[in-house]
């Protein structure tokens, strides 16, 4: 109709348009940014991080579908915090809009558990080092259940369980059927993280429920955890070289992806500008109101400017498509980038067999307010400023990094 309003069919009762109940409204938006498994762990291990931890382990029941369990040792919450832990929008991190657009964190304890409390029966159990018991709580909806939170034996840290997911939506429910595929998207996402904080001297384990064998566990590698007892001691982080840190990435790649492939890695090191002055002159424009939309490539809020450090396998070494990896973090959190990826894989085209594919691995810094991390609700997509540029300046790195590598050019070619 020409007014915009919907036609009714002849016979049928008019539809009156309503709102949603806040609780259906709050089911759908948790839908969104826990579409399985996988997506828990990743927010709750990043959650573990902005907690200082420096040991995380994750535990699985059928995929997590049953249960999913995320113990760290970090700085734990207080009593105080566990009330609004699972109220959405609660953080603290965030007071004003202005830290939304400044913060290098992973995002806020607050988002990830309200949205799991949403479609599952979520608990906590955590202690502070300053605290003479832990506390425990159980949450329904966002809420915390009657009687919660109280005390309960814990050591320092915090335990988050994830029970049942999805069991107030059947139909999503249903639609997962092999826990196998589900656990090992959760293990996947692990391994990416293990490699990416080896050298901050954080260890990992990943396994099954009931199953003695752990099929991740980077707490057992040499260096990471010469680096993880550092970091419990809070040393001087001067004692701790980049060497140091290169070390415990190459040993977590070999124990996650194989020794062949640490074997052959070469070292990633490039830049352009100053990512913290920019950073700053783009905090102060946002504090006068200024917006980063439309942008003047004379202002120095504007300028161009990244760091990038990583890990790429030389010229000699390729895998098949299949065993490919490709991991990018962006300001320390896990992502994909369609176009850096292509421009790396471009490089490499030139250099490996048909159908050849390297591992690459980039630790890439930018300005906090030239990316957007909430373009997507799971935060796995983000957008920014210069991305053309970005990927151009990179692959030219990698370029040179592989030229430069002496190693000869060998491939054993499959029978």
């Amino acid at each position: 109709m020409s007014d915009g309003t919907a036609s009714i069919p002849s016979g049928s009762t008019s539809a009156t348009i309503r709102q949603l109940p806040e609780e259906i409204v709050n089911r759908i938006a948790a839908g969104e940014v826990v579409q399985r498994p996988s997506s828990i762990a990743k927010e709750l291990i990043e959650n573990s991080q902005d907690a200082g931890s420096s040991s995380i382990e994750i535990t699985c029941t059928k995929g997590g579908m049953e249960s999913l369990q995320i113990t760290d040792d970090g700085c734990g919450m207080s009593k105080a915090d566990l009330l609004l832990a699972a109220v959405r929008f609660a953080t603290s991190k965030l007071t004003t809009f202005d830290d939304l657009k400044s913060i290098r964190t992973f995002g806020f304890r607050g988002e990830a558990l309200a949205s799991a409390s949403m479609v599952s029966k979520l608990s906590i159990l955590t202690k502070q080092a300053s605290a003479e018991v832990a506390y425990k709580c159980q949450y329904t909806d966002g809420e915390v259940e009657s009687g919660f939170p109280k005390a309960a034996a814990g050591t320092n840290g915090t335990t988050v369980r994830v029970d049942n997911l999805f069991y107030n939506i059947p139909s999503r429910r249903k639609s997962f059927t092999r826990d196998s595929e589900e656990y090992n998207r959760v293990l996947d996402v692990t391994q990416r993280y293990a490699v990416h904080r080896a050298g901050d001297g954080i260890g990992f384990i990943c396994k099954k429920a009931k199953q003695k064998m752990v099929d991740l566990n980077t707490k057992s590698l040499p260096t990471v955890q010469r680096l993880m007892r550092h970091k419990k001691a809070k040393q001087n982080s001067s004692s701790v070289t980049e060497q140091d840190k290169v070390k415990a990435k190459k040993e977590a790649v070999g124990h996650v992806f194989g020794v062949e492939v640490s074997r052959e890695l070469l070292t990633l090191d490039c830049g352009e500008g100053d990512v913290q002055a920019v950073s700053e002159a783009a905090f102060k424009a946002l504090q006068n109101g200024t917006a980063m939309t439309a942008h003047d490539p004379s202002l120095p809020q504007f300028n161009f400017a990244y760091k990038c450090s990583g890990l790429v396998t030389n010229a000699s070494y390729n895998v098949k498509q299949s065993s490919a990896a490709f991991l990018i973090f962006i300001n320390d959190r896990l992502v994909d980038c369609t176009g850096l990826k292509k421009a790396i894989e471009a490089v490499y085209y030139d250099l490996l067999p048909m159908k050849g594919k390297p591992f690459v691995y980039l630790n890439l810094e930018v300005p906090g307010p030239h990316v957007d991390v909430n373009v997507h609700p799971t935060k796995k997509e983000v957008a920014f400023l210069h991305e053309d540029r970005l990927c151009e300046s990179i692959a030219i790195a990698v370029r040179k990094t592989l030229s430069s590598s002496t190693s000869s050019r060998s491939f054993k070619v499959a029978s």
